[in-house]
C-alpha cells in the first residue's frame, strides 16, 4: 500500500509483538494510540453487546492494518481485535504516521485508501445482513466476507475459512438456523461446505445439484 520507502520508515520504527490465542490486541471502546500490522496470524474483529451476543465483522490476515480508522480519526474502536492462534504485529506510533500524513500526499493517499475500504467493507457487510430473508442474507454476508478474507479456489469459486459460529455471529441469527440456510444452499449448488470452509461459486459457475439430500 505505501512507498517501499515509507513501508522501510515505518518497519524501521515498528515494535514486534507475539500473542497467545484468544489475548485482546486491540480493545474496544479506547482510541488506538498506533496502527499495527499483522506479520503471522490473524486478528478476530468482532464486538460484544450489552446482551452478551457476539457481532463477527471480519478477520485481518498477514500483511493487513488494523486500528487505522480510529488512529487517525481519535475515536474510540468499535470492535475487539482478539488473536487467533499465535499471532505476531508489527506496532507503529500514530504520531508517526500522522506526519507523514502531513509531508507527502502519497502516503495520506495510501491512508485514505484503506480507510475507505474498511468502511466500504462495513456498509456492505450491513447491507448484505439485511436482505429480505434469511437465505438472501447468508449467502450475501458469505460473499461478503469471501471478498475480504477469501481466496480463489478455482475459476469461478473462492475458498472461505469461517466457522458456522462467525457466519452466525455474523447475521445474528442462531448457529442452527445458519446451518439450515447452509444446507439449502449446498443442495441449490451455491456453496460447498467442509470443515470450517466454504466454497463460494460465482453464479454462472455454480454446479448442478445432484441427488437428494436427507
Amino acid at each position: 500500500m505505501f512507498p517501499p520507502e515509507v513501508a522501510r520508515t515505518l518497519r524501521a520504527n515498528a515494535v514486534h509483538r507475539c500473542w497467545r490465542d484468544g489475548d485482546v490486541v486491540l480493545p474496544a471502546d479506547r482510541v488506538v494510540p498506533w496502527i499495527l500490522t499483522v506479520v503471522r496470524g490473524k486478528l478476530r474483529m468482532a464486538a460484544t453487546l450489552e446482551d452478551g451476543r457476539d457481532v463477527f465483522f471480519r478477520w485481518h490476515g498477514p500483511g493487513e492494518m488494523a486500528g487505522m480508522i480510529s488512529a487517525i480519526s481519535e475515536l474510540p474502536l468499535p470492535v475487539d481485535a482478539v488473536a487467533h492462534d499465535r499471532c505476531e504485529t508489527l506496532h507503529v506510533e500514530r504520531e508517526l504516521l500522522l506526519d507523514m500524513c502531513l509531508r507527502d500526499g502519497g502516503v495520506a493517499l495510501a491512508v485514505a485508501r484503506l480507510n475507505a475500504r474498511h468502511t466500504y467493507d462495513t456498509v456492505n457487510l450491513v447491507r448484505m445482513s439485511h436482505e429480505s430473508s434469511l437465505s438472501a442474507r447468508v449467502l450475501g454476508v458469505l460473499r461478503h466476507l469471501a471478498m475480504v478474507n477469501g481466496t480463489r479456489e478455482a475459476p469461478g469459486a473462492m475458498s472461505l475459512p469461517v466457522s458456522q459460529r462467525d457466519i452466525a455471529a455474523a447475521l445474528g441469527a442462531s448457529r442452527q438456523r445458519v446451518n439450515t440456510e447452509l444446507k439449502a444452499l449446498e443442495l441449490a449448488g451455491h456453496i460447498r461446505l467442509g470443515y470450517n470452509r466454504v466454497i463460494l461459486f460465482e453464479p454462472t459457475a455454480a454446479p448442478a445439484a445432484t441427488g437428494t439430500r436427507h
